[in-house]
């Protein structure tokens, strides 16, 4: 059973102010999976930048992030969709770490940007972190 210490130290570990670890998981052929929650109890509205703090709907998704070592990391995060109060309308949470509708963390996205630089996308590819079709829109984003 994971303690508070533990999870306080894989937090720190993480290093991402969004999220919070609350619970690990070690899988011997996937990889750490890492479930985080959203430090902020509210998010702040798109459309008219009211805070909201009514949830409607949690999503959760796994993500990839950086290896730590040779271990695939992955977070399962809560992109939760809060209620405008003003608006009326639901709207999704953002994270700075991970663009909505992406498999990966910006920093993954990074790192593997720099990696193809020095190589190609088909080696870096074939190390099975990510899919071609991912770093080729790893790739569009930067332009």
């Amino acid at each position: 059973m994971t303690n508070k210490k533990d999870i306080k130290i894989l937090s720190q570990i993480l290093d991402i102010d969004e999220v919070k670890v609350i619970s690990h998981s070690i899988y011997n052929e996937i990889g750490i999976i890492l479930r985080t929650e959203p430090i902020k109890l509210y998010s702040v509205c798109p459309s008219c930048g009211t805070e909201s703090h009514k949830l409607h709907q949690n999503h959760r998704h796994i993500i990839k992030d950086l290896p730590f070592g040779e271990k695939p990391i992955f977070l399962e995060i809560n992109r939760r969709q809060f209620k405008c109060r003003i608006c009326k309308k639901p709207f999704s949470e953002e994270f700075e770490f991970a663009r909505k509708k992406r498999t990966y963390t910006n920093r993954l996205a990074n790192k593997i940007i720099q990696e193809v630089l020095e190589n190609d996308i088909h080696s870096v590819a074939s190390r099975g972190i990510v899919t071609t079709e991912e770093i080729e829109r790893m790739l569009k984003r930067c332009i």
